[in-house]
């Protein structure tokens, strides 16, 4: 496959760009269902799409999607990462439930940690050979297999809403929803609080590449950091909609984010944002990603994105 990126959204749309110019809406077997997240495995060639009523629908070229038996039964799935290392899809979601596959097809149900929490996103570090979970009521748990899950301790009240990781930094860094707060930890062990901005938060992506964050919100707010430590305020071209999940193509140089009535935008350096024709109309774009056959990246993939 050669690369592509995928968008999801609500009502069950889903849309492909080989460039991230040209977006074409695909039929996503999800039906009128939302789909909230989705995940790519490069040595496996296969797309993760997780969403609303426990759906889960999986392809190998982002254009034919199957319906599979997530395990979660009527529960919403609201995120999925791929772990290439213990070659497993991770996925999260509602009332703190977690599942694994090593192929997309058959899922294992796991203790999350969570509770009867959400778990509202998930991400690997290969550096450190560790997922990390965040979500309602600031719960962050940690994986190294991900089939047995820590529980961490954090400070402050506001919900986890997603995470990402970079590996130049040796950083995890993590949404919360309310008033600009974030965390970021070197190890998924102590974790700092920090804010911002003073809106909500939604999503964060890492380029290897450039050694950039592009952290993205509410209202159309988004900040670049080239440390995680100092934040730029940057003009996102959303016409004041909010964003809603930002990803990082390694072999376009790209920069895309996904948000309220269809809105879509790309960017080579995440300072100049070009608005795009999604393909989603007026429904809300939740999440993007890009991916690529192993024996044609050169740097990896990455994620995502989380409608709140």
């Amino acid at each position: 496959m050669a690369g592509l990126w995928v968008a999801v959204g609500s009502a069950g749309k889903l849309t492909t760009s080989p460039d991230g110019v040209t977006w074409t809406v695909q039929t996503s077997s999800f039906g009128t269902t939302g789909i909230s997240d989705v995940a790519y495995s490069p040595s496996l060639g296969l797309w993760v799409a997780v969403g609303d009523s426990g759906k889960l629908a999986t392809s190998p070229d982002g254009i034919t999607w199957t319906q599979r038996t997530s395990g979660f039964g009527t529960t919403s799935i609201l995120c999925v990462c791929w772990a290439e290392d213990i070659g497993l899809f991770i996925c999260g979601g509602s009332s703190g439930l977690l599942s694994t596959s090593p192929d997309g097809v058959t899922w294992t149900s796991r203790t999350s940690g969570f509770g009867t929490d959400s778990i509202n996103g998930v991400v690997w570090s290969p550096e450190l050979g560790l997922a990390c979970a965040v979500g309602l009521n600031n719960e962050i748990s940690t994986s190294s297999d991900g089939i047995n899950w820590t529980l961490q301790t954090t400070s402050g009240v506001p919900s986890c809403n997603d995470v990402t990781w970079s590996p130049a930094l040796s950083l995890f860094m993590v949404v919360r929803q309310t008033g600009g707060a974030m965390h970021r930890s070197s190890d998924g062990v102590t974790w700092t609080a920090f804010t911002v901005g003073t809106s909500n938060n939604i999503d964060v992506c890492w380029s290897p590449a450039l050694g950039l964050f592009v952290l993205v919100g509410q209202s159309g707010l988004l900040y670049t950091s080239p440390d995680g430590t100092t934040w730029t305020s940057r003009t996102s071209g959303s016409g004041g909609s909010t964003i809603q999940g930002c990803g990082w193509s390694p072999t376009l140089s790209l920069f895309a984010w996904g948000g309220n009535s269809g809105k879509l935008a790309t960017s080579p350096d995440g300072v100049t944002w070009t608005t795009r024709t999604s393909g989603f109309g007026s429904t809300t774009i939740s999440a993007l990603a890009w991916g690529e056959a192993a024996a044609a990246a050169a740097a990896g993939w990455t994620i995502t994105g989380q409608i709140i």
